[in-house]
């Protein structure tokens, strides 16, 4: 809708005509998805400063068992995405998830009985992925998973767990850019 709208010009109409539908309908949807593309846009708004500042505290809230300050790190409508891959992944006897959690104390609660049942299992590092400040989880000399924020106006909007194995395989430990003691540490058991 959007493209044929706003770049090729096509009248509301002729996309109804086009796609099925009726021109309140199109409306609709040119709307949404002009919503869609400033809410993405607003995820990439903080400097990289404010994101490891995030990240930071969302890891330590985590490896403390600390529900309502994890929560507090996330917005109001913050969404947590796992990708196991194909295979699917699991630790401590949980699997990755079906589907997208949604709200903070849903994300810090499952967060924290995760980095419980994890807990002595693997080690975190910091990396950069994607040019933004990240973490990967280790077991042994093997990437786990690595973990991804979007992060805007102070608060952590999406949180993304990537444990397929074959795009995990590319990582390795990070250039030692960071201070030793920052970048590696096992997860604590609570």
């Amino acid at each position: 809708m959007l493209l044929l709208h706003d770049v090729f010009d096509f009248e509301h109409r002729e996309i109804a005509d086009l796609v099925g539908t009726n021109t309140p309908a199109c409306r609709k949807l040119l709307e949404r998805a002009r919503r869609h593309l400033a809410e993405g846009r607003r995820l990439v708004s903080a400097s990289p400063d404010e994101h490891r500042r995030l990240l930071r505290a969302f890891l330590e809230a985590a490896s403390a068992g600390d529900v309502p300050t994890l929560a507090n790190v996330l917005a109001d409508d913050a969404v947590m995405i796992s990708d196991g891959g194909a295979e699917g992944r699991s630790v401590g006897g949980l699997r990755n998830l079906a589907r997208p959690f949604h709200g903070p104390a849903h994300i810090a609660a499952f967060v924290v009985a995760s980095s419980r049942r994890a807990a002595g299992a693997l080690e975190v590092e910091e990396h950069e992925l994607n040019g933004q400040p990240a973490v990967v989880f280790w077991a042994g000399d093997r990437p786990f998973a690595a973990m991804l924020l979007a992060v805007a106006s102070g608060k952590v909007q999406r949180v993304f767990f990537h444990a397929d194995l074959r795009r995990l395989r590319y990582l390795g430990h990070s250039s030692g850019k960071l201070e030793a003691a920052d970048r590696i540490h096992p997860l604590r058991r609570h």
